[in-house]
């Protein structure tokens, strides 16, 4: 898990294929924000479930996550920095943020985010399909239900 972590806070250094999006970024509207935040929580979710039985598939889910996350915490640091008149030093997390820039702010969180989600599809494994499946079949059994290869940029 830790390693996937480090993987994921490694992506920061390259530019997002969303980053195109961040220049409309205050005129996306509510359902676009939430309609790609539910796209990021997918696909970090069926990222933790092909970890187990298909590692390139876990890689192509987490950067597609990663991607869009990049881009949509972007634009939400935009949105903030407008509803605040540019005036970021007042923000929650004033000056004393430990992050140099933006993208590694966005990679924390998303590294975060990725861990709590992983969390929980391998509690909800365990709880609901190891006993009669086993792990790797049980992940993939959920994935194929989940209808993760079907997520893409």
């Amino acid at each position: 898990m830790r390693a996937t972590v480090l993987a994921l806070l490694l992506l920061c250094l390259a530019p997002s294929a969303a980053e195109a999006d961040l220049n409309q970024a205050s005129e996306v509207s509510f359902e676009e924000f939430t309609s790609k935040g539910q796209k990021i929580e997918a696909a970090f979710e069926c990222a933790a479930l092909a970890q187990p039985f298909d590692s390139e598939e876990h890689e192509r889910l987490l950067k597609i996550g990663y991607d869009e996350g990049q881009a949509w915490y972007r634009a939400l640091l935009k949105r903030l920095e407008e509803a605040i008149d540019g005036d970021l030093e007042s923000a929650p997390w004033g000056e004393t943020t430990p992050f140099r820039n933006e993208r590694e702010l966005a990679a924390f969180h998303l590294g975060k985010l990725y861990e709590a989600l992983e969390d929980e599809v391998h509690d909800y494994i365990v709880d609901e399909h190891y006993d009669r499946l086993g792990w790797g079949g049980a992940h993939k059994q959920e994935y194929v239900e989940r209808n993760c290869a079907l997520i893409e940029n």
